[in-house]
């Protein structure tokens, strides 16, 4: 028999079906432990995949499915500004790596928002908005059995891959036809379905293939 093709890997093991089912796992949002389980792989592996496919959501050819390039809803109409969606994203990953949700969810205190939050000077419509978006990350990757990203010390940065990974899997979800084991349907090729980021990923590791996988 012979070898496997590897045109979405240099210099690792791993053939092109072991890779689509990662991307299928990725794009649906299963756990790293179930992952691990479905492509034989070891979870330190798992997990460097996800962290690569993971950073290649900043590039703008996913922009479509997080959208966490765009200014955020407030700073539409003022057309972006850079400085204040920056503010805002470190305003989110100063909230997000503060102890005012574990203590929320310990009832240590009685509300979600601490007083000195840095959200505290936004309209309530967007603090709830924020809060949900922190909160909704933090479940999805505690549902991963994801809890550490030392790869990425940076607060600001690592929140923001979080949300985008976060809001990726929540697109493919709201727009993609259902299999009967409940994952996306790779044929269905729809507005911000899963084929179509499968599609959308398929181009990009052609051109930049995975490089660190064992």
């Amino acid at each position: 028999m012979g070898a496997s093709k590897r045109q979405y890997t240099r210099g690792g093991k791993l053939s092109d079906e072991t890779v689509q089912g990662l991307l299928i796992c990725f794009v649906n949002g299963i756990t790293l432990a179930q992952t691990a389980e479905a492509t034989g792989l070891s979870r330190k592996t798992v997990k460097l995949v996800f962290i690569d496919l993971r950073s290649r959501l900043k590039k703008p050819a996913f922009n479509p499915w997080h959208q966490s390039n765009d200014p955020w809803p407030e700073q539409r109409k003022a057309q972006g500004d850079a400085s204040d969606h920056f503010w805002l994203s470190v305003s989110l990953a100063t909230c997000d790596s503060s102890r005012c949700r574990r203590n929320f969810q310990l009832k240590n205190v009685a509300r979600r928002k601490c007083r000195g939050c840095v959200l505290n000077d936004r309209s309530p419509g967007a603090i709830e908005h924020y809060l949900s978006l922190i909160d909704r990350t933090h479940d999805f990757y505690e549902q991963l059995g994801w809890r550490n990203d030392t790869d990425h010390p940076n607060i600001v940065a690592r929140f923001e891959l979080r949300a985008a990974h976060f809001l990726t899997v929540w697109a493919v979800a709201s727009h993609s036809r259902r299999l009967s084991n409940d994952l996306c349907d790779p044929a269905d090729l729809g507005f911000l379905s899963g084929g179509s980021l499968f599609v959308r990923f398929h181009e990009e590791l052609i051109a930049n293939p995975l490089s660190h996988t064992a």
